[in-house]
C-alpha cells in the first residue's frame, strides 16, 4: 500500500482505532485491552503496536491524531 494512512484514536478503555486508507476504505478496531488482577482494564501496548506498526512499513506516511473530549455526564 502506498500513500498516507490516517489514524484516529479514542484512547479510552472502551475506545477504538480508526484507519482511513489511501483508496478511501476504512477500518475500525477495538482498543486492545485486558482485565487485570484488580478487576481493572488496561490497554495492551504490544497489541496496539502490532495494529499500528504494519501501517508504517515501507515508508508510508502515517498521520496520527489522538483525541479525548469530555461531553459531560458521568464518566
Amino acid at each position: 500500500m502506498t500513500g498516507r494512512v490516517y489514524l484516529g484514536f479514542d484512547p479510552g478503555m472502551s475506545g477504538a482505532i480508526a484507519a482511513i486508507y489511501p483508496d478511501g476504505s476504512a477500518a475500525v478496531i477495538d482498543m486492545p485491552t485486558v482485565d487485570t488482577v484488580r478487576t481493572r482494564r488496561e490497554v495492551v501496548a504490544r497489541e496496539l503496536a502490532n495494529i499500528v506498526a504494519p501501517l508504517a512499513v515501507g515508508g508510508d506516511a502515517v498521520a496520527i491524531r489522538a483525541a479525548r473530549e469530555h461531553l459531560g455526564g458521568p464518566e
